[in-house]
């Protein structure tokens, strides 16, 4: 995601100068078209935000689980008859 931020920054930018000059024949219809490209961006990060966030907490609640599974059990040796 931050690898294609600056890029998609980039052509955000760019296309609202071309809107702004009035370099294509429909800038309002390029201009919607960015408006989407953002939102989905937008959206996207909010999607990668969440995702890692749970990714995360159920990293630390299986550690802190395993931790106090180290720590209450006892070794046990069987030794043979």
């Amino acid at each position: 995601m931050s690898e294609a931020k600056s890029e998609v920054e980039y052509v955000i930018k760019t296309g609202r100068q071309i809107v702004d000059k009035k370099q294509v024949d429909q800038p309002d219809q390029l201009s919607t078209q960015i408006d989407a490209v953002k939102l989905l961006y937008n959206e996207l990060g909010a999607q990668v935000f969440f995702i890692t966030s749970q990714f995360l907490h159920f990293l630390t609640t299986n550690l802190i689980f395993l931790r106090l599974q180290v720590n209450s059990s006892s070794v046990c040796y069987v030794l043979p008859y």
